[in-house]
């Protein structure tokens, strides 16, 4: 078999004689190189050297140093507008904490589910569904019983013109709910008519303003409210309906809602600054009628801006299983 490789007798063959490698070269014959290894500007390069260089004109120093005024102003100022954002921000977040704290409450709180939908319909295979919402109210009410009878001894009866501005702890008597929304029926759950429980709670300094011509308005402007019993020492909670997506919307002349007291939230409990809010229930007539409902309720006054919280409370009701809109009310 041949060899691939041979012996090379003559090894000066093999050297590099050109200017890519050369290897009796040393730095000292280079020595006439034009290129030099100091540093172009010996020393550190600061402000000083390019303030005052001395090749610089001194027209050129000032516009330097103004465009260096001029950039360091402008990051002063994007810091300081970050700041105030971000305080603005925070105090934005506060407020928004602080008004959700005040004002109008509607239990069940439908935030603090996985839908915040009402999803609702009285047949029996939804009766898990719609009894997570009862047992909201349950809880409320019992909680509420507890502090009522904690403070027993130093509950009053208010009225409106009783020690305007003294912190009382008002007696609210649970009966002034009305039968049509217990816990023997579900709060209305079980029989078709759900009802929803609102309170009105921690208003600060407000106080609410009343005219009886303004009660007047209210029952001009909506005819469902011409037979409600309203009066100047009870705040009118007001709810309305409005149909979404395809269906019969609900009759115009039809009562949707029922309230529970009829007249509204008791004003001496705003004015007394009670501990134990004022309490509403409005019950909702068979909505299972209707696919689904946005609905709308809010408390009326004279001077309702001036509040510092919810005064309004938007929420939608879905049937899971919707029928016909023609089928005869059972409501008593």
């Amino acid at each position: 078999m041949v060899s691939r490789y041979a012996i090379v007798e003559e090894p000066e063959a093999l050297e590099m004689d050109d200017d890519v490698y050369r290897a009796d070269l040393t730095i000292e014959d280079l020595s006439g190189s034009t290129r030099s290894l100091e540093p172009i500007l010996p020393g550190p390069i600061g402000l000083r050297t390019i303030f005052y260089d001395p090749s610089w004109s001194p027209k050129q120093r000032n516009c330097c140093l103004g465009i260096a005024i001029v950039v360091t102003c402008c990051c002063i100022a994007v810091l300081i507008a970050l700041f105030v954002g971000l305080g603005q921000v925070i105090s934005y977040i506060n407020r928004s904490d602080r008004l959700k704290a005040s004002g109008l409450y509607m239990i069940p709180d439908l935030d603090l589910h996985d839908i915040a939908v009402l999803v609702y319909n009285p047949a029996e295979k939804f009766k898990p569904a719609y009894r997570a919402y009862a047992d909201e109210i349950d809880q409320y009410l019992a909680a509420y019983r507890n502090q009522s009878e904690k403070w027993s001894t130093t509950t009053t009866d208010c009225v409106e013109n009783s020690a305007v501005g003294k912190n009382k702890v008002c007696n609210f008597d649970l009966n002034w709910l009305g039968p049509n929304c217990t816990s023997e029926t579900d709060y209305g759950y079980a029989t078709g008519s759900p009802c929803v429980l609102f309170t009105l709670r921690s208003v600060g300094r407000w106080t609410p303003v009343i005219s009886e011509e303004f009660l007047k308005t209210l029952k001009l402007v909506d005819a469902h409210h011409s037979n409600r019993l309203f009066d100047q020492n009870h705040i009118p909670l007001s709810c309305s309906i409005a149909q979404m997506g395809d269906g019969d919307s609900p009759p115009v002349d039809e009562q949707i809602f029922r309230y529970f007291p009829d007249s509204g939230f008791n004003k001496s409990f705003i004015l007394n600054h009670s501990s134990l809010p004022p309490l509403m229930f409005v019950q909702i007539i068979e909505p299972h009628r209707f696919a689904e409902l946005h609905v709308m309720c809010q408390i009326m006054t004279v001077n309702i801006d001036e509040l510092e919280g919810i005064h309004t409370i938007e929420f939608e009701y879905n049937n899971p299983r919707p029928e016909s809109s023609n089928e005869k009310s059972t409501f008593p």
